[in-house]
């Protein structure tokens, strides 16, 4: 009987998110339609501009300064000690006292963390191996 419950509940926030997905999208295409209004007034008063494809670059949420990342992964990674890029991103996020629990951001994070362990395995102050499962990857210091 309690699966009952459960799954109306899950169709219930599957019918809000539905709807929240709706009201982005028309936001989206509201939002588009100004732009274009907007050039289109632009290009009246001056034929010749040339607008750039894409606006200013936004900051993510949580960025963080140049540098900081390599930082904090080399210092994970100094014991010598091979880590798996989960206990790497939890470490980066200990570093700069963020919430481990919330998971949307430790995504992000390990998203991040991950694109940074490349860059430095690029570089060469990294290895990377095949973890125990196969699946998992280990990082080294170099």
């Amino acid at each position: 009987m309690a699966e009952l419950h459960v799954v109306s509940a899950l169709k219930g926030k599957r019918g809000e998110l539905m709807r929240d997905i709706t009201v982005a999208r028309d936001r989206i295409a509201m939002l588009e339609a100004d732009l274009a209004s907007v050039e289109g007034a632009i290009r009246v008063f001056d034929p010749d501009s040339i607008l750039p494809e894409k606006g200013k670059r936004v900051p993510a949420l949580y960025a963080a300064p140049f540098g900081h990342m390599t930082r904090h992964i080399m210092d994970c990674l100094r014991g010598g000690q091979a880590k798996l890029t989960g206990e790497v991103t939890s470490y980066v996020m200990e570093c700069r006292q963020l919430d481990p629990a919330d998971k949307r951001l430790w995504f992000s994070m390990r998203n991040r963390t991950s694109a940074a362990l490349g860059r430095l395995r690029r570089k060469g102050f990294i290895r990377s191996e095949t973890g125990p499962d196969g699946w998992e990857v280990l990082w080294r210091a170099a």
